[in-house]
């Protein structure tokens, strides 16, 4: 949808508050699941808990709708789930997944599950998976500097975390916070 490639680029700019006017009019117009996660995100970064625990209460119920209709969201419910639902679903969703669509961003999402049920070993070798191509993708950096974080792999937590800013800095206004938040963290304890 263009409303929501325009509010992408108005993030990119620094733009927020016609980012968010714009993905609310996409989600108005069209409540894609990635969309109305993609608004709570911005929500959230633009310091509007109430309005992103909304829209992941949309998210919830488009949820459930299209699980009572026989299809499953794959990735967006498996990330979902592992930040604000049941991680432990989230490893479900994903394994289910994983058999029918093994996709690189599937992959992503599985290791995300595994690292929020505290299985960073496991969710080590599935970043691998997702990464085994050489796709750059700024979210599997990001879950993956994240994950040797928790491993104690400071250096490579580091590269990765910065990786993830170079490749998407201003698109993903909330996690690239997290990751200058977590790259402050760890050039502290050197």
């Amino acid at each position: 949808m263009l409303l929501e490639g325009k509010a992408k680029a108005e993030i990119a700019l620094g733009e927020t508050a016609a980012a968010e006017r714009d993905l609310a009019n996409a989600v108005a117009a069209i409540p894609q699941p990635a969309y109305v996660l993609e608004y709570a995100d911005l929500l959230q970064f633009a310091g509007d808990p109430q309005g992103a625990a909304d829209q992941r209460a949309v998210f919830r119920t488009e949820e459930q709708l299209f699980r009572a209709n026989g299809v499953t969201l794959d990735t967006d419910e498996i990330l979902f789930e592992a930040d604000h639902g049941s991680p432990r679903l989230a490893l479900s969703v994903g394994r289910a997944a994983l058999r029918t669509r093994p996709f690189l961003e599937t992959w992503d999402a599985y290791a995300w599950a595994l690292h929020r049920t505290g299985n960073d070993r496991g969710a080590l070798r599935a970043s691998d998976h997702a990464l085994e191509t050489g796709m750059r993708n700024a979210l599997f950096r990001y879950h993956r500097g994240v994950i040797e974080m928790a491993l104690g792999s400071t250096r490579t937590a580091a590269a990765d975390l910065r990786q993830a800013l170079r490749l998407n800095a201003q698109s993903d206004p909330l996690r690239a916070s997290m990751a200058r938040q977590l790259l402050a963290k760890l050039s502290r304890g050197r």
